[in-house]
C-alpha cells in the first residue's frame, strides 16, 4: 500500500498525523506493507520506528511531496 500524498484543510493541528495513523492501522489490519512516497508520511514512520516492520523494502526511495 502506498501513501503518496497527505493533505489537510488546516495545517499544524495534527490532521496529517491522524491520516497516516489511519492508513497505518488499515495496513496492519489487512497485513499490507506500506510504501510512504509522501515525505510527511515517510517522516512519520521515521519518528515511529516501532512500525518499521510494516514498511516496504523500498521505503524512502522516490519520496515526493513536501511537508
Amino acid at each position: 500500500m502506498s501513501i503518496d500524498h497527505t493533505e489537510a484543510f488546516k495545517k499544524g493541528i495534527g490532521i496529517g498525523a491522524l491520516l497516516v495513523e489511519a492508513a497505518n492501522e488499515y495496513a496492519i489490519n489487512h497485513k499490507l506493507k506500506v510504501l510512504p512516497i509522501c515525505s510527511y508520511a515517510y517522516a512519520w514512520y521515521q519518528r515511529h520506528p516501532h512500525y518499521k516492520d510494516i514498511l516496504d523494502d523500498h521505503a524512502g526511495e522516490g519520496v515526493s511531496c513536501q511537508i
